[in-house]
């Protein structure tokens, strides 16, 4: 007769993480013209539960990309889209024409913190996200 070991199971510890902009954005945005904040503009990694800027673990040290989304988000909508309609909703280069943001659009994250680079728009209408890769 066999006897069979019990089984643990391990509660998950999975996270509600966000990507915010920590400083305020210079709107309007022009097309070609760098998008700034006011101050440093940097993002961060907060926790949602605590609020927290995730400064410990691989979320932490993050490499994060800004793309460009179709949407509207003046009314708020669309901040708890989950990854299969945020990514839905990612808009490409399209064939033949030149990419929708130019410039650094990779941020590495360090201690939950990175800091954005030039980056420009080349077309008007468009809203700065991101996401992580």
């Amino acid at each position: 007769m066999m006897t069979r070991s019990p089984t643990y199971t391990v509660p998950s510890t999975s996270k509600n993480l966000q990507l915010q902009f920590t400083t305020r954005l210079s709107l309007p945005i022009f097309t070609g013209s760098k998008v700034e904040g006011e101050g440093t503009l940097s993002i961060a990694l907060v926790d949602t539960l605590t609020r927290e800027v995730v400064v410990m673990g691989k979320e932490s040290l993050l490499k994060v990309e800004i793309v460009v989304l179709e949407g509207d988000f003046e009314d708020g909508e669309g901040n708890d889209w989950i990854a299969q309609e945020f990514n839905t909703n990612i808009v490409r280069e399209r064939q033949g024409k030149q990419p929708l943001l130019s410039g650094d659009v990779f941020v590495g994250l360090d201690r939950g913190i990175g800091r954005v680079g030039d980056v420009s728009f080349t077309e008007l209408d468009m809203q700065p996200k991101v996401q992580v890769n």
